[in-house]
């Protein structure tokens, strides 16, 4: 299949869009991290909708520091399925952050296109859209100073709007993608006249990963995932995982400077998953020495999908009979 002149004019505008939005800067909080960034990409990547060529449903949550009062809590409910005979898809997600005072939650839909850029490569365009919704409470925060003026008040049941945009490049073997998730800044304050109290910072998400066969039972998956804020603040995540027969997956994670990650995945059938990691932290200056949990049921359905010819690669005459490289869903 070739790409006709209308493609190529949504890829440009697309792509400049990309570049637009990564040139803008911002500072404050941060967004959770996901040591399973692997499992529920779509909250990472709007571009990733319909990348397992099923009704893909995931349900994660990330518990730091047990125990500890007001230590982060994430919950993330995904889904996302490829329209049948089409090269689009459509997919949405629910996130609840909960970190000491502030709670924000998201509410977000997707949309993505793929473009077939010759037999053995995709590349999947994608926006997402929807509304965060913020709660701080200022007035339970335990002050030394009880007169304290900047935490007198609480800030409600604050709306405001989410859109973001990603790419992704696929072959059989290796993908890149890049995306920035929330380009719109939220930020509060007490009056229209005073400086901001919140104001969330700007991500910018670059990963890739690449797959290597060792036998027709055995594979190990490479990735690497880096999370950029500014100039100063980067966050990368290096991510080793051996597969035995397509059901048992088990391996490491490394967030430079800041921990290390135990993780294992069955895939208890044909449509049901799940996925436990421990974070064990590194860094001696953090106060809190407990970890972090993460756990993910994953659920694909197959019933409604039918077989794309739009969304398989093409095979090489040198190619045997296997599943592995015909399909996007396996990355």
């Amino acid at each position: 299949m070739r790409i006709n002149s209308l493609t190529l004019k949504r890829v440009s505008a697309f792509v400049s869009g990309c570049i637009i939005s990564c040139c803008m800067v911002a500072h404050a909080q941060q967004e959770p991290l996901f040591t399973q960034y692997v499992n529920t990409p779509l909250t990472l990547n709007p571009a990733y909708a319909g990348n397992r060529n099923s009704l893909a449903v995931d349900f994660g949550v990330r518990q730091q520091w047990m125990g500890v009062e007001g230590a982060p809590k994430t919950y993330s409910l995904t889904a996302h399925s490829p329209i049948n005979k089409s090269r689009v898809s459509l997919g949405g997600s629910l996130m609840s952050d909960q970190a000491g005072p502030i709670t924000s939650n998201q509410l977000s839909f997707a949309y993505s296109y793929m473009v077939r850029l010759d037999e053995r490569m995709f590349l999947s365009l994608g926006t997402n859209a929807g509304l965060n919704h913020y709660n701080i409470g200022l007035t339970d925060v335990k002050l030394l100073n009880l007169n304290d003026p900047n935490f007198g008040f609480n800030i409600e049941n604050e709306i405001k709007p989410l859109w973001g945009v990603g790419a992704v490049l696929f072959t059989p073997v290796f993908y890149i993608g890049i995306s920035a998730p929330q380009v719109f800044i939220s930020e509060f304050s007490k009056t229209d006249n005073e400086s901001s109290i919140y104001h969330n910072n700007r991500h910018f998400y670059i990963n890739a990963g690449y797959n290597y066969q060792i036998n027709k039972k055995q594979s190990v998956k490479l990735s690497t995932f880096a999370r950029v804020i500014d100039a100063k603040q980067q966050v990368i995540d290096l991510n080793a995982l051996m597969n035995y027969n397509k059901y048992l997956w088990f391996g490491m994670s490394y967030r430079f400077n800041q921990a290390v990650a135990g993780m294992v995945n069955y895939q208890v059938n044909r449509n049901w998953s799940i996925c436990y990691s421990y974070d064990f932290y590194t860094n001696r200056t953090t106060y809190f020495q407990q970890g972090a949990h993460e756990i993910t049921l994953s659920y694909d359905c197959y019933k409604f999908y039918k077989k794309n010819k739009y969304r398989n690669f093409k095979r090489k005459s040198s190619d045997k009979d296997d599943d592995a490289i015909r399909s996007i869903r396996y990355f």
